[in-house]
């Protein structure tokens, strides 16, 4: 039970709107079944407008659910195309400086800015932090991990003291992302950021490769 609970939890910010919508259409059905048992006064005209209204309205909310898996799942596709086009592993080959196993303060900045991208579509909830973490979720967490001084560094670097809101972002969804995996996988926060820690060099080696 707490697990489907923590699972609800997850899922009901970005769902207002889909029961908002259940639960004024059991509302109506619920209206509509009361008046055919005579506990709702409704003749025929008004029963036949409402169950119409219902049906218009469900077929309405479905071919819009459909269309917005559509577009998420068409924007994680185009997001995929960049992070393993030729030119963006070449950036990431060039984030890294192997010896050191940290990140190169002078090309990090090309490969964060695009996780930051990716962070800002999940907070505006254009795609789901499920499909993130199913597909991004690997680098994200890592990336964000290894270049946490480097961030710091670079928010200092460009206004001169530090600014929270560059790359804000990739921060909050790093916090909610790591969460979202513990969950998942039924550890802590810190025994995560333990494997980062621990496969730092492996993960840095095989980024620096292009791999």
């Amino acid at each position: 039970m707490r697990k489907f609970w923590m699972q609800f939890r997850r899922w009901l910010p970005g769902h207002v709107l889909y029961c908002a919508f259940f639960l004024v259409f059991l509302a109506g059905g619920a209206i509509l079944l009361c008046s055919f048992f005579a506990y709702v006064h409704m003749n025929a005209e008004e029963q036949v407008t409402l169950f119409s209204g219902l049906l218009a309205g469900a077929v309405v909310w479905w071919q819009g659910h459909l269309l917005a898996r559509q577009l998420a799942y068409s924007s994680v596709l185009d997001l995929c195309r960049e992070w393993d086009s030729a030119e963006m592993l070449e950036r990431r080959s060039a984030a890294w400086i192997l010896t050191k196993e940290g990140p190169n303060p002078e090309t990090i900045e090309d490969v964060l800015e695009f996780l930051e991208k990716v962070s800002t579509l999940e907070r505006d909830r254009y795609i789901s932090r499920r499909l993130i973490w199913d597909t991004f979720g690997w680098y994200v967490g890592r990336y964000f991990f290894y270049c946490r001084d480097a961030i710091k560094d670079l928010r200092i670097y460009w206004t001169g003291k530090s600014d929270p809101t560059l790359y804000c972002d990739l921060e909050r969804f790093y916090g909610s992302l790591i969460k979202f995996e513990a969950e998942e996988r039924n550890l802590k926060v810190e025994e995560i950021e333990k494997e980062y820690h621990d496969t730092r060099g492996k993960f840095v080696r095989a980024e620096g490769a292009g791999e």
